[in-house]
């Protein structure tokens, strides 16, 4: 079973408001305004080890 860990509420969104969104957070992402989370771990800024 997939799980979605979130602080915030989940929001079901459908049809043409789903559709709208989704072209705002591609638009979104293509600026370069969006960085997707990756994760604990995945993603280290400046690591100490060598």
């Amino acid at each position: 079973m997939n799980t979605i860990l979130t602080s915030d509420p989940l929001l079901v969104v459908r049809d043409s408001d789903a559709e709208k969104r989704l072209d705002l957070l591609k638009k979104a992402l293509a600026a370069n305004e969006v960085v997707p989370y990756l994760g604990p771990g995945l993603l280290r800024l400046g690591s100490a080890e060598t």
